[in-house]
Formats: C-alpha cells, sequence, structure tokens
C-alpha cells in the first residue's frame, strides 16, 4: 500500500462527465500536489480526461475495459449480474490499495457500488468521500419509478450510516439544505461545491436582432421538458418562417421522444449521433438565448450540464422559475428572464423576437453578469471551495 491519493470513478464510459472528472482530478492534484494522485476509471473515458488536463506530473491514469451492456432487457440480465459481482470486487481491490494515511474520492458510482463501498468504509478507517450527483433526485422527488424509488430508500439507508472518516460532495448549497433539513446527514460529513467548469472561456458575440437564435442545448428528452421547446417554436413558426427567429436544438433526440415532421426546430444533430465537441462548441457559440423548459420536479438537486454549457459559453437564460434556476439568478442577478410557465414564455420570446427595446437592452447587461456567475464555477474558485472545507473538516 502507498499513500496516493485514489480518484475513482466505476460507473462513466465514454465522453459523459469528462468535463467534471478532468476538473475534479485537476483539482485533487492541486490540493495534494506533494503526492502522486491515481485516477481509475472506464478506459476510454480516462483517455479523454487525461487529453483534456494535458500533462499534470503527478496525475497517474489507469484504465480498465467496461462492454457496454445489451440494449435487450432479457440479454442484459446476465451481463448485468456479472456487472455488478465485478464492480463489487473492484471496489474491493481498490480498498486494498489505499493506504489508512491516505483518501479516496468516488466520484461517480451506481447504487449498489455505492452502498458497497460505503459498508467497506464504515468497517475500515480510511478517508472516503463520494460525489453525489443526480442521484440526489431520487430522495426528494415526487414522481418516481419503483426502481429509482427503491434506489432512493437505499440511499437514505447509506447517507444515514456513513463512516466515521466518509464525508459526502455534493454539488450546490440546495443539495446540503435539503439532506441537512430532512437529518440524512450532519452537516460536517458535507462538503459543498459548485459543479467545476474547466477550460479557455470564448469570447461573447454581439446580439443579433434582425435574427434571434434560440437553442435548447443538449439532448432532447422528456425529463428536461422538451417538448414545451418545440411546442413553443411551433406556436412562433410564422416568426421563424419569416427569418426573424431560428429554433435550434444543440443536440440529438432521446429514444422514444416524439418530435413533429414539420417542426420548425433545426436539429443540428448528424442522424441523431451525439455532435463532435467542436461543432457543438460552434453551435452553442450561434445561440443568443439558452432556453431550459425543467419543471420543479427535475434538475433541482442534479446539475444539468447543458445548463453548465450556457454559463461557460455566456450565453442569457430563459426558463422555468423552479429553485436551482432561483439559485442561479439570486447568486447572478439579472442573468435572463425567469418565467411562471408556458405562456408568459411564449409572450417573452415574442417580444425578443419584436425587438422590444426593455427586453433587448438588458443583453449586454445579462452576458456579462453570466461571465460574472461563470466566475463561482471555475476550476480556480470551486478549489479554493474545496480547499477550505478540506482544511476546516
Amino acid at each position: 500500500m502507498s499513500s496516493e491519493i485514489y480518484i475513482v470513478d466505476k460507473l462513466v464510459m465514454g465522453h459523459n462527465h469528462v468535463m467534471f472528472n478532468a476538473a475534479f482530478s485537476t483539482m485533487i492534484s492541486h490540493l495534494f500536489r506533494e503526492r502522486k494522485v491515481v485516477f481509475i476509471g472506464e478506459e476510454k473515458h480516462v483517455s479523454l480526461v487525461e487529453k483534456r488536463n494535458g500533462n499534470i506530473s503527478n496525475i497517474r491514469y489507469e484504465g480498465y475495459q467496461e462492454l457496454p451492456l445489451p440494449e435487450k432487457k432479457l440479454a442484459k440480465v446476465l451481463p448485468w449480474i456479472r456487472k455488478k459481482l465485478g464492480d463489487i470486487l473492484f471496489i474491493r481491490k481498490v480498498y486494498s490499495r489505499v493506504a489508512s494515511e491516505s483518501s479516496v474520492f468516488f466520484t461517480c458510482l451506481s447504487t449498489t457500488s455505492l452502498y458497497y463501498a460505503n459498508y467497506k468504509a464504515r468497517r475500515g478507517n480510511k478517508e472516503v468521500f463520494f460525489v453525489l450527483h443526480g442521484e440526489v433526485e431520487f430522495l426528494f422527488k415526487k414522481e418516481l419509478r419503483l426502481a429509482d424509488k427503491i434506489k432512493g430508500k437505499l440511499y437514505r439507508r447509506l447517507l444515514s450510516k456513513l463512516g466515521k472518516r466518509t464525508k459526502v460532495i455534493v454539488l450546490s448549497e440546495i443539495v446540503k439544505e435539503a439532506l441537512v433539513k430532512d437529518n440524512l446527514v450532519r452537516p460536517e460529513q458535507i462538503v459543498t461545491i459548485e459543479h467545476p467548469l474547466v477550460g479557455q472561456v470564448p469570447e461573447r458575440h454581439p446580439l443579433n436582432v434582425d435574427k434571434l437564435i434560440f437553442g435548447h442545448l443538449g439532448v432532447a428528452m422528456s425529463k428536461k421538458g422538451s417538448s414545451c421547446f418545440f411546442e413553443m417554436a411551433a406556436r412562433l413558426s410564422q416568426a421563424a418562417a419569416l427569418g426573424r427567429a431560428e429554433f435550434h436544438l444543440v443536440g440529438r433526440v432521446e429514444d422514444g421522444f416524439i418530435v413533429e415532421q414539420n417542426t420548425p426546430v433545426k436539429i443540428l444533430s448528424k442522424n441523431n449521433k451525439s455532435i463532435e465537441e467542436l461543432d457543438y462548441a460552434n453551435f452553442i457559440r450561434d445561440v443568443d438565448y439558452a432556453v431550459f423548459t425543467f419543471d420543479s420536479d427535475n434538475y433541482v438537486f442534479r446539475v444539468s450540464g447543458s445548463l453548465m454549457d450556457a454559463l461557460f459559453y455566456g450565453k442569457p437564460i430563459i426558463a422555468f422559475k423552479q429553485p436551482y434556476f432561483q439559485y442561479l439568478f439570486d447568486k447572478g442577478g439579472n442573468i435572463g428572464f425567469l418565467c411562471e410557465g408556458p405562456e408568459e414564455m411564449k409572450v417573452l420570446l415574442e417580444r425578443l423576437i419584436n425587438k422590444d427595446e426593455e427586453l433587448i437592452a438588458q443583453y449586454k447587461e445579462q452576458a456579462k453578469n453570466v461571465h460574472l456567475l461563470l466566475e463561482r464555477f471555475l476550476i480556480k474558485n470551486v478549489e479554493n471551495q474545496l480547499h477550505k472545507q478540506l482544511s476546516d473538516n
């Protein structure tokens, strides 16, 4: 065993979470610059994280092979069982490598893996951190599938039995407040940071008032309320036909999500495949306003990667009022427009398309405020947030 610091992701494959894991591993390498940091993940994912991080001398990358599960439900049963057993053995091996004076950060685990990793942490004396992502929704959402309700019960049980040297890392103050309010986790066992963003911040583009581009960023899906964006575009199709507005889907369409054949929304994905990173960046740059139609039951405790993209590219936000957006507006000030519902949003879009001076005049201020809010999420500031709390504890 050695005193190396371990960062482990035993869930994500490929491109997902690359931004987060790259930023998080960079922060840990800075905070423990005198130690060797080992980042372990699926081999393709690890290569993408390493590429984004560049040459950081005290990080070593270790990739493992992971085959995707078959798509058909019956065909995936045995592979799923083998994977779950394999994950448990994998976590056991990780713990065997971590010295008592060292630490392990699990950045993403499945429900069963997290439950087992916490069980092992309670029985040992290692310093363990679990980063909680979207799974927190299973604790608080009103409408859940049976499988997700079961996950929520497992999360409640494991959070109530965290080890003495175990802490959770959450990605907004909203999550911490909810966990503490429900007596799920003691405040001293919670580390709160913003979702870290890393990269060269792009220049802001001026507003083209003659043809406004409203963008839905990321995959169109029911969970995001994406159908509302398509309906909004359909109701404003005359403005689109006259060339005064465009509605862009900067992403693909989720399987099962129905899109009308004559939709005025331009779907920028080719053959419904994921958009390459460079193309994705260029498409976002063209957008004037990023439109989000999340309801109050989704993306409150889960940080949306698409929303982070909007902040990173300096796009003013148009969204329905819900706790996380209200949190951002409270922190950032005038960063766009919050609407009570679809009708209010439709009226707002019409006014923007018609060059309402009161609204258009706010664009520069909104873009500037988004840029200032972004500072809160940039790696150097999130690293300071993390360092202070790790030092205090």
